[in-house]
């Protein structure tokens, strides 16, 4: 049978096991879980198991202790995958290559393990070497094997040419053990410490108790409540412009992953120079109301019924009347799916209807049946409050030790607005505990009645509003939390399930800089400019695939980036203005790359460097046959085409930037 894909899933177990250990949270088991990961450790660790809330520990045959972190518990079930198909190369090589390998390791490694040792450094011309190797050197198992399965070809190549067998004794034969398999998965990883050696051993143990693997994924999943609390995350993801701070947040495999989030789960809003409490929060306003409600598709479909059992004259045309807005809410689908269930002639539907709705909507103007009341109208905050909230009780209605669906507040260029301004008093919720507020606070009436109109409507959790009010008050050591726990309760503080995460153009930092009490109470994550791809990375992540046409010439971006970028640190003495790798996010002509990034450096670095030598190489520099002349962004303008495209490859020249 195949082997399965080697090179894929530990490339796969690679990316990951970064990705988690970037954004590694906490974990607390409950009790429950505690006791049945202890009964299953067992089996495998008889000398003893000890699991605790935030860590276990094993005790091994010479009776020394290794404690864990339950972060572990994370990485060894993110290494199943690759840990079950490692365990089958093990097991072939420990089945009928076993004597042909024994005589040909010393001579294979030497040859290519220097060249072989890591996944990424194993190209497809040493491996096709390798094969060639195995081949000539008539290893037959080798042969038969990629003989029936080609397709493992490439990592059988790789596993015995890089693995680096160090237990081989001549004419002893090879014997895989525990060992040498956690040693292999530990490499992956990005950890360094004498107790990760048992994620290896829990990673092999993991291929053969699909029970032990399915009770981990569920503290992955969260899908069975034995995570306790992760503490919330908030989060200010800075760096260049372009250097894909948005696309990490969205991104599965890099990032944090909210593309596949539901879209009930996830707020996003944009801070700018105007953005204020009121638009982030809420404010009291006027709204418009109708006297007639607004119903959905169900509740129109019952209306419709009720009209036609009455038996009274003209009951679609009454029905469209009464019921006209509703009506003009719906699509055309969704009509004709409305009409046709109370099976309305299609000819009605078409005529008879449209003119009631019409007719309906002339004499509602004229007899001005909508009025003006005031009410709290809320924003992009208090929109993402209540729904964590409303999961939160819902998780811990089953669970007290549940923290429920995460909800994100995403705020996009978070330092291009007043933050002391647009958070307010909210600020004050920032300081967290145990992923809650540390310190809840007292909001004005229109928000709380919000909120307690909406716990109230709530139908998944039994008295929410109630519940809402002592958890805050279980959080609140104040006097205050103590003792106002009747209607006009109006405390807020942030749930566990509460994440706040942001992105800063470092090149805008200057716009409202952030004071430093605001900047603590956030964890900071900065995203680098990469002048060369990931080669594991998807292809939209590929920005060493673009290139900028100029002329009869093309340079690659990444080139040029690197060039100018290191231009802007000498102007500037700042890394504050340099650009990112997807600052343009396809290849460009010389017209598209001067409107956007030639346009960028002019505006945002050299403009006002006239007198800078090292600002020459870019502009400033005096135009060929025009001594008192000078190029600034005007003159790129200038002439025909050909001159144009001339004053663009100058730069490139400068910068040494040769074509591709």
């Amino acid at each position: 049978m195949p082997l399965g894909n080697l090179i894929e899933n530990v490339q796969s177990f690679f990316n990951s096991s970064r990705q988690m250990a970037n954004n590694l949270p906490d974990v607390v088991l409950s009790d429950d879980y505690c006791r049945g990961l202890r009964e299953l450790l067992l089996r495998f660790y008889p000398n003893g198991v000890e699991c605790k809330k935030s860590f276990f520990q094993v005790t091994t045959d010479r009776q020394l202790k290794i404690v864990c972190p339950n972060q572990y518990l994370l990485f060894a079930s993110i290494a199943h995958d690759c840990a079950i198909v490692l365990k089958n190369y093990f097991d072939f090589l420990d089945g009928s290559i076993k004597n042909e390998y024994a005589a040909l390791v010393n001579d294979l490694q030497r040859e290519f393990a220097g060249r072989a040792k890591k996944f990424d450094d194993a190209t497809e011309d040493i491996l096709d070497e390798v094969d060639a190797w195995l081949i000539n050197h008539n290893c037959t198992a080798y042969i038969e094997h990629c003989g029936e399965y080609p397709e493992d070809r490439h990592s059988l190549c790789f596993f015995l040419a890089a693995f680096g067998v160090k237990n081989f004794k001549d004419g002893d034969g090879f014997r895989p053990t525990k060992d040498l398999f956690k040693g292999y998965i530990l490499s992956i990883t990005p950890l360094q410490s004498e107790s990760a050696g048992f994620l290896g051993y829990f990673a092999y143990n993991l291929t053969t108790q699909p029970e032990l693997f399915d009770r981990l994924s569920a503290i992955v999943n969260q899908d069975n409540a034995e995570v306790i609390a992760t503490s919330a995350r908030q989060i200010i993801l800075y760096g260049a412009p372009g250097t894909g701070k948005s696309y990490k947040i969205n991104d599965t495999e890099r990032g944090y992953g909210l593309r596949t989030i539901d879209k009930e789960l996830k707020f996003r809003t944009t801070f700018h120079p105007d953005y204020d409490y009121a638009q982030f929060v809420g404010s009291y306003k006027p709204i418009e109301t109708s006297n007639t409600p607004i119903l959905n598709k169900d509740d129109l479909s019952r209306e419709l019924r009720r009209f036609m059992a009455e038996q009274r004259p003209n009951p679609v045309h009454k029905f469209a009347s009464c019921y006209f807005k509703s009506l003009k809410r719906l699509s055309a689908e969704e009509k004709r799916e409305l009409f046709d269930e109370a099976a309305i002639p299609e000819s009605v539907q078409n005529a008879e209807v449209p003119k009631a709705i019409s007719i309906a909507g002339f004499l509602d103007k004229r007899n001005n049946s909508s009025s003006i009341t005031y009410s709290f109208v809320p924003q992009v905050f208090a929109k993402a409050y209540v729904k964590a909230w409303s999961e939160y009780l819902k998780a811990i209605d089953q669970d007290q030790n549940a923290i429920g669906e995460k909800v994100y507040l995403v705020i996009e260029e978070i330092n291009r607005g007043n933050c002391a301004q647009i958070f307010g008093d909210i600020f004050q919720l920032l300081d967290r505990e145990c992923g809650h507020s540390a310190y809840p606070i007292d909001i004005d009436s229109d928000f709380a009645k919000y909120i307690e109109n909406e716990l109230k409507n709530n139908t998944d959790v039994e008295d929410a509003w109630g519940k809402y009010k002592n958890k805050i008050q279980e959080w609140d050591s104040s006097v205050q939390g103590e003792e106002r726990a009747g209607d006009d309760f109006c405390k807020i503080a942030l749930p566990p399930n509460f994440n706040i995460l942001a992105t800063m153009n470092t090149s805008d930092q200057s716009l409202f800089p952030m004071d430093s009490a605001f900047k603590r109470r956030f964890d900071w994550e900065y995203v680098p400019i990469k002048y060369k791809s990931d080669a594991t990375c998807g292809a939209e992540w590929n920005a060493d695939q673009f290139d900028i046409s100029v002329g009869n010439s093309r340079y690659m971006w990444l080139d040029f980036l690197k060039a100018v970028n290191a231009n802007i640190s000498k102007v500037t003495r700042s890394e504050d203005k340099q650009m990112g790798e997807f600052f343009i996010k396809h290849s460009v002509d010389y017209k598209e790359f001067r409107s956007k990034v030639l346009f960028y450096l002019w505006d945002s670095v050299y403009k006002d460097e006239e007198g800078n030598g090292d600002a020459k190489k870019v502009f400033h520099f005096r135009l060929e046959g025009e001594e008192d002349k000078t190029l600034t962004f005007q003159s790129l303008f200038e002439g025909n085409d050909e001159t144009q495209i001339t004053r663009i490859a100058t730069i490139m020249s400068n910068l040494d930037v040769d074509p591709a």
